[in-house]
């Protein structure tokens, strides 16, 4: 596993984020929210900008969220 993209050190920067995760297949997303909480989801499904983006949906139902805070 490895870090494609960290909004802390990136800014926040959307095409940055795009630029290193763009048709990565199988990533795993973590946020803390403004609250403190940890949440995260999985999918197979690869990134896309929304102005490439086709559809493409998880007929096999692999994706799924979760929490990681206990709070």
């Amino acid at each position: 596993m490895r870090l494609l993209y960290s909004a802390s050190e990136n800014n926040e920067n959307l095409a940055k984020f795009y630029q290193n995760c763009s048709d990565i297949q199988e990533t795993v997303t973590l946020i803390e929210t403004e609250y403190g909480k940890i949440i995260g989801g999985y999918t197979p499904i690869p990134w896309q900008e929304s102005n490439k983006r086709k559809t493409i949906a998880d007929f096999k139902k692999l994706s799924f969220l979760f929490s990681v805070s206990l709070r």
